[in-house]
């Protein structure tokens, strides 16, 4: 039986921890003759992490091959975020590849997405880097959120925007859980990379689908409401970030 903490050296000197309370582990049952192969389950494991971080370095290399970093980019829109604070909401976890960026940069956070698949693929990664327990995984629908009003100060929707079917409602939802000292980070492609996202998908096969509502949209629709909005562009990536409208000294 393997030591308690024993680490277990992944290829390209990644290492990963292989906790006594990981699921994996603690749903260890003995078997029929009393003892039980840790060592297949931890093995299991390990060629599920290598496995799906292959596929997400096979994708990055996609992405690379037409001209988009995709560390490049999502550190570009932490870095016109900042500073941030309080309780973090990531909305549209997907693949994981902001949420992997905040986790790399030691920030702890909550992502939902509405798709198990897709998170499971992130989840997947963060654990690949050690990171996943900074990392509050739900599943929710962005329509109609679990979550309190006014619970989260800083809230995060990377390229999910492009996707949604009501948009408007999504956002109102995000505006509901968001504090009154908050922030609301919205970032979707540019032009440019939209057309780059549908290259990627027809070299798969795939047709990329796009809704009508674009980021000009969401921001007629924000300073409508009074709120308050600064943006930043790169090639590939817009942002807008958003904070709610000025309140009466002594309000908060």
């Amino acid at each position: 039986m393997a030591p308690e903490g024993t680490v277990y050296v992944l290829p390209a000197a990644q290492k990963y921890r292989i906790k006594p309370e990981h699921p994996v582990l603690r749903s260890s049952a003995l078997n029929a003759t009393g003892i039980w192969s840790e060592n297949r389950k931890v093995d299991a494991l390990e060629d599920e992490l290598l496995a799906n971080h292959k596929r997400y370095l096979e994708r990055k290399a996609l992405y690379s091959s037409l001209g988009y970093d995709v560390d490049k980019e999502r550190a570009f829109i932490l870095e016109k975020a900042q500073p941030l604070y309080g309780d973090i909401l990531e909305a549209g976890t997907g693949k994981g590849h902001f949420a992997l960026e905040l986790a790399k940069a030691g920030y702890s956070f909550t992502t939902f997405d509405i798709s198990e698949t897709e998170q499971a693929f992130a989840k997947l990664n963060l654990r690949y880097f050690g990171l996943e327990n900074q990392v509050d995984f739900r599943i929710e629908n962005g329509e109609s959120l679990s979550f309190k009003d006014k619970s989260y100060d800083v809230i995060f929707s990377v390229n999910t925007l492009h996707h949604l079917t009501n948009p408007c409602k999504v956002i109102d939802e995000f505006l509901r859980v968001l504090s009154f000292k908050g922030k609301f980070v919205l970032s979707d492609f540019t032009r440019e990379g939209l057309v780059l996202m549908d290259k990627i998908h027809a070299s798969e096969g795939n047709k990329h689908e796009v809704g009508k509502t674009t980021l000009a949209d969401v921001e007629r629709y924000l300073t409508g409401k009074g709120f308050r909005i600064t943006k930043a562009n790169s090639k590939f990536q817009e942002v807008l970030i958003t904070y709610r409208p000025c309140l009466p000294a002594g309000r908060n």
